[in-house]
């Protein structure tokens, strides 16, 4: 016996099920599924050949001379749809590992411009008297809105950890050291603050660096600046 096989039933049958819409039904009864667009704080960056963390960071008061706030910075991407007007988004706090005080923080609220595809998100950290004795620690954590849902799970929260202690900033190397500035030490870092306000000389040019602490050298001689203990402060730069 010899089968017949008949093509195009099946699609034909699909179609007809399609096209067979009930008369009380419209286009209102249809669901239609929308994806929100999402957000995840960058964790880290390559620059000059090594990975910096971006949103597990430390600051200390005593880097910034006088100041009792300290904004710092964290960069959120999106994953989605880039729009025309503005989004906002927020972060709170996770309480669950935070010791920081609200008294001691200030997170301002996030805006996602129209066309763009990161923002920044600022948090205010505020010092207090017992941060000359302990550290305090901040976690932060993105929340949904309206117009966010959630990224990479492992890419939601930023930690900071911040105390009013003397610390040796990251460009004060043994380069620096030897050549320019000499040891550290907090007299003679509040001492170049006052000098000049800067707390980051990362990427200024040979030239420059010599220019900016010889005056510094200077500027130590003419106001007889000294150490803790009570030795004249000097710095071998020539």
């Amino acid at each position: 016996m010899t089968r017949k096989i008949i093509y195009g039933t099946i699609p034909s049958l699909l179609m007809a099920l399609l096209l067979a819409v009930p008369s009380g039904c419209n286009k209102d009864d249809i669901p239609v599924f929308t994806a929100k667009s999402m957000l995840y704080i960058q964790q880290e960056d390559f620059i000059d050949g090594k990975t910096v963390l971006l949103a597990d960071i430390t600051r200390s008061f005593a880097t910034y001379v006088d100041a009792t706030e300290i904004p710092v910075t964290f960069t959120v991407n999106l994953i989605g749809e880039v729009t025309d007007y503005d989004r906002p988004f927020e972060a709170v706090v996770d309480e669950e590992v935070t010791t920081a005080l609200p008294s001691e923080y200030e997170i301002e609220p996030g805006v996602l411009k129209a066309g763009e595809i990161s923002a920044e998100l600022t948090v205010k950290l505020i010092k207090s008297a017992r941060m000359d004795d302990e550290k305090v620690r901040l976690r932060i954590r993105l929340q949904p809105n309206k117009y966010f849902d959630l990224g990479y799970e492992d890419m939601l929260t930023a930690n900071v950890i911040y105390d009013n202690t003397p610390v040796c900033p990251e460009w004060w190397d043994e380069f620096i050291s030897v050549c320019y500035l000499g040891p550290y030490t907090p007299e003679k870092y509040n001492a170049f603050y006052m000098y000049c306000g800067l707390t980051d000389i990362s990427g200024m040019e040979p030239s420059e660096l010599r220019e900016l602490f010889l005056g510094f050298k200077e500027y130590i001689e003419k106001n007889g600046l000294k150490e803790a203990d009570g030795s004249p402060m000097e710095v071998p730069v020539v």
